[in-house]
């Protein structure tokens, strides 16, 4: 899986180095990961996030196995991500304003009508990414409203 961070819609700010000194946090026993994998905290360790999971909080910055500690981005309000496309290729089902939900695989799908993710567009360089937002996440200022 490789979510990477493109932009920030708030400040339209594109991405810079993280520092080596940030804070490292814990991957859960028995989870393995790559670089642009989407985590979750449980338990105050990392897990990866699975379908329509909302509570998704970081973004790993280094690969990593079950009890390693890992450098991660926080996923923010208005960060725009480049994502793979679970099945197929983007066409017209992967639609600006479209929401959609994780897949297993790490890669985004479009059978969810409520994902936690929403389509803000489409990658012109490579027909099997799209470009996203978290309209839920862990440090979230608002709830996503339940229809």
């Amino acid at each position: 899986m490789a979510f990477t961070f493109v932009r920030n819609l708030t400040s339209n700010h594109s991405p810079v180095a993280a520092p080596k000194d940030v804070t490292k946090y814990k991957i859960a026993s028995g989870q393995g990961a790559d670089m642009g994998s989407v985590m979750r905290f449980s338990s105050g360790e990392l897990n990866k996030v699975t379908s329509e999971e909302e509570d998704a909080a970081v973004v790993l910055l280094e690969d990593g196995d079950g009890e390693d500690e890992v450098r991660v981005q926080w996923i923010l309000p208005g960060h725009v991500y480049k994502a793979p496309v679970g099945s197929g290729t983007i066409d017209d089902h992967y639609e600006v304003g479209k929401c959609v939900a994780f897949e297993d695989e790490g890669s985004v799908e479009l059978d969810s009508s409520d994902g936690p993710l929403v389509v803000v567009g489409k990658d012109k360089l490579d027909e099997n990414f799209v470009l996203v937002a978290f309209n839920s996440c862990l440090l979230s200022l608002s709830e996503k409203s339940s229809q």
